[in-house]
């Protein structure tokens, strides 16, 4: 059985459910609680291949080995092509393709399962050539030059930027030598656009119609550069990828001399005897050595300069995909180089690749070019799966791990990453401990759909475990075999698999519903009492506001709550976060994000013995510690009355905000509350539990003052301070957002229900993105609940859905009948789809006829 974590081994079932139409919404793969997967559908054609061969009977790792092959034959005929056309004889085509083909970066690739990436590694020489060769060419050269685009973008989309990028500089390279082709130039690229833009319509018109690739935030921010930019210089120019050879993410690998003859090799003839030709790929290679690198020295600034500004470079935060273009200008200049050698060094030059890439024959590749320990146990285990249900890896899935569409796959560190679960981690560093501490985690693993938690013995060739490791792996799992959610052990010892107690199924009812105003820690009430989270669908109304309530459906606040603005749309809410950087500025004021909860809420514990579990409205945190002023303007300042949220301890002091050079207001942040907040860590072996206490904190909303102006200063004193929302309303709104006692009860308990709803739901018919319900025995309105990751663009009969216990799609249903639930943007992709089939036909016909008709003339 051969897998790599970026492509794992697919079990006969899951691969024969590849052979599907595109699916702007999928459980497949790792995704089991469902995800928007328009920033990937453009891979679709891979998947169809796969789900092909398999549902002829052919199996994975047969499959798996044809698409190796295939890679392999194809990068060679793609650069051999290349190598030709620039006039290189055929031993440096031979030496630069064998370089092409055996070099550490492709190798990772395949080792890695990085499969698409592979794949359009091996054909953009080919894109490139036959494309450049198109702007002295007729119509159907260009045709087929944008057909090879397109295929291009199926392996990956990324990679049609960097043909453009090959493709623009050496059209600014051939104008400063002074062509001057523009008309053919500019006829060649409107050709390519169009064929490669159809033939992708399929998923590029639901990207039109819904504006979003479901890419977070922090994916497009620069920050992150910095910690993707894993190779150095000397790395870069000695062709030796980073990760070489144990493909361990992160790790980065000194640089053996031994690859110190790949540069020499490139550099050495061309270098003495440059002309126009070897000159644009030395160029080339220069270029890309400094992208390489990425934010690291010399010039990295260059990089995040090309990040923040250059549109469409934030697809690269991770600067080693440049190696393709550096591959391309070093096999190249290599062939170049063989061009002017004796043919005896060719054997050399084929010895010496062998012995660098020694590891691979060795055995000690850690991907789909190695072995697997235990890998055997994998294919046995998938028998104990006996009911249907989601599965949890620990942390994740492994990649011989069993996956069916009876059994999607979710794993830990994704569902750490959710709310609910975050909020059940202690510390930062064991993010896994949320499985033994948090006391309603029976609850949520139900409601999730979670059947199966599965713990493998960690892969020793990618980890080193010391004596402590191997003693946590068998204490944690005990711990969670003595776990109350788990109703067995099916599995033992390499595999661990516990099976929880119950599983209400992708689809149930909450017969009552309950809206909060406060934080989540309203979960506690179900871990030790009758009642039964499934039962009581928790809406959040401070986690994102303006969603609206269905009527009739009761609503719950803290007793220190003063102030409702969940009722405001989103943009009325301003946040400061939004131009703040990471770390602290010149000002003083620094920023994390809602989605940093796990790693706030760890630094409050730390430096200040405090515990916050609020909600942020969607925005994130502005922090000032100590002293500091921050100016700060935003267009949605304007005339009204101005409302500060901020946070409230024993830390804070106050907060003055100033417009025009007057204070308009000045509020308290610093609070005498001794309340304290209780975290334990279990201890195992000779360690005890560890009890931690915090002082307990709160954002709460503060009336600022009467504001006229879009700029504002903000003074702080105090040891901390955070903001997390302005809000200003006008006069009249003030009544409305000031909370009303009446219309909110206090006491949880009173709104908790025990009652279990008699109702049922037949699934009449399913696919991913869209189901046929039923429902009857309806005595109440009640939440309907679709058990996967939340997207308002599911609707049932039309209607939204509600956001419910932070993580599931809720629907409010009032009576008994037949409902269709669909995800809005596969509508998009099904006309998308239509088109690009059409296109694709007429396409393949015209070239047809017209080869036939090229043939004919031969004749």
């Amino acid at each position: 059985m051969r897998a790599a974590n970026d492509y794992p081994y697919y079990y006969l079932e899951a691969a024969k459910d590849l052979l599907d139409i595109p699916r702007a919404w999928s459980e497949r793969g790792n995704s089991g609680l469902g995800e928007f997967k328009l920033n990937t559908l453009w891979a679709w054609p891979q998947n169809i291949f796969v789900g092909f061969l398999s549902n002829l009977g052919i199996k994975f790792n047969l499959i798996l080995l044809i698409i190796i092959i295939f890679i392999v034959a194809l990068a060679f005929f793609s650069i051999y092509k290349l190598l030709k056309y620039f006039k290189i004889n055929k031993h440096g085509c031979l030496a630069g393709s064998l370089f092409y083909i055996f070099n550490t970066y492709i190798i990772l690739l395949v080792d890695g399962g990085q499969i698409g990436i592979a794949l359009a590694y091996a054909i953009l020489p080919l894109v490139y050539l036959v494309s450049i060769k198109s702007f002295n060419g007729n119509s159907i050269d260009r045709i087929k030059a944008g057909i090879l685009v397109g295929i291009l973008g199926y392996f990956d989309f990324r990679f049609i930027y960097l043909f453009l990028l090959l493709v623009l500089a050496k059209l600014v390279y051939d104008f400063i030598f002074g062509s001057r082709n523009f008309k053919q130039i500019i006829v060649s690229f409107i050709v390519w656009g169009a064929v490669g833009l159809l033939m992708h319509f399929y998923w590029l018109l639901a990207f039109i119609e819904v504006r979003d690739l479901g890419l977070s935030a922090s994916y497009l921010s620069s920050s992150q550069l910095k910690g993707f930019s894993f190779a150095g210089l000397k790395h870069a120019i000695l062709f030796y990828q980073p990760h070489w050879y144990q493909n361990i993410f992160g790790q980065v690998a000194p640089v053996n001399r031994f690859f110190l003859i790949v540069p020499a090799l490139a550099f050495f003839v061309p270098a003495l005897t440059v002309n126009r030709k070897k000159l644009f790929w030395i160029l080339v290679s220069l270029l890309s050595i400094i992208f390489i690198k990425g934010t690291n020295p010399p010039l990295g600034f260059l990089y995040t300069f090309a990040f923040e500004t250059i549109p469409g470079f934030s697809l690269f935060r991770d600067p080693t995909k440049f190696f393709v273009l550096l591959a391309i200008s070093y096999s190249v200049l290599i062939g170049f180089t063989f061009s002017k050698l004796n043919r005896k060094f060719l054997i050399l030059i084929f010895i010496y690749l062998i012995f660098l890439l020694r590891p691979v024959y060795l055995g000690e590749m850690t991907g789909i070019l190695g072995a697997y320990r235990n890998g055997h146990t994998y294919g046995e285990v998938q028998a104990k799966f006996e009911e249907s249900g989601r599965v949890m890896w620990i942390p994740t899935r492994h990649p011989l791990g069993f996956s069916s569409p009876k059994n999607p796959v979710v794993e830990l560190n994704d569902l750490v990453g959710r709310r609910p679960f975050a909020v059940g981690v202690v510390g930062k560093y064991e993010t896994s401990n949320f499985l033994r501490e948090a006391d309603y985690m029976g609850d949520l693993l139900d409601i999730s759909g979670i059947k199966y938690v599965v713990y493998p013995f960690p892969d020793e060739r990618r980890e080193k475990l010391g004596s402590d490791d191997l003693a946590y792996y068998h204490y944690f799992s005990k711990q969670l075999e003595r776990q109350k959610w788990v109703s067995r052990k099916v599995n033992n010892y390499p595999i661990n698999i516990f099976e929880v107690n119950t599983n209400p199924g992708k689809f149930f009812i909450a017969q009552n519903s309950i809206a909060v105003i406060g934080n989540d820690r309203i979960y506690s009430e179900f871990a030790e009492s009758e009642f039964d989270l499934k039962n009581n669908a928790l809406i959040f109304l401070e986690e994102h506001p303006g969603v609206g309530l269905p009527s009739g459906v009761p609503v719950y606040s803290n007793p220190n709550s003063q102030f409702d603005f969940t009722k405001l749309p989103q943009d009325r809410f301003i946040f400061p976060s939004d131009e703040l950087k990471r770390d602290p500025d010149a000002s003083g004021w620094w920023k994390r994000e809602a989605s940093d909860f796990i790693w706030m809420r760890d630094f409050l514990h730390e430096k200040y013995l405090l515990d916050n579990q609020d909600f942020t409205y969607g925005g994130g945190y502005a922090i000032s510690e100590g002293s500091n002023e921050l100016l700060f303007s935003s267009e949605k300042l304007s005339q009204g009355t101005l409302f500060l949220r901020a946070l409230e301890s024993n830390s804070g002091g106050f907060i003055e905000i100033y417009a025009g050079g007057s204070l308009i207001g000045r509020t308290n942040t610093l609070t005498t509350d001794d309340n304290t907040i209780t975290q334990k860590i279990t201890g195992f072996g000779q360690i005890e539990d560890s009890i931690y206490e915090y002082r307990d904190s709160a954002f709460r909303w503060h009336e600022i003052g009467e504001l006229g102006a879009n700029s504002i200063i903000i003074k702080t004193q105090g040891e901390l301070n955070i903001i997390n929302a302005f809000v200003v309303v006008s006069k009249n709104e003030i009544v409305k957002v000031a909370l009303s006692r009446e219309n909110v009860n206090q006491n949880i308990q009173e709104l908790l229900s025990q009652v279990k709803t008699e109702a049922s739901i037949d699934i009449l018919s399913e696919s991913p993105t869209h189901y046929k319900l039923r429902l009857s025995g309806l005595k109440k309105p009640s939440m309907l609940v679709f058990a996967e990751n939340y997207d308002a663009r599911w609707l049932l009969n039309g209607e939204k859905s509600y956001k419910v216990y932070s993580l599931l799609n809720g629907f409010y249903v009032n009576k008994d009948g037949d409902y269709d639930l669909y995800y809005t943007p596969q509508r998009y992709v099904d006309m998308g789809s239509v088109v690009a089939g059409l296109v694709i036909l007429f396409l393949s016909i015209r070239t047809y006829n017209r080869l036939g008709y090229k043939r004919s003339l031969n004749q």
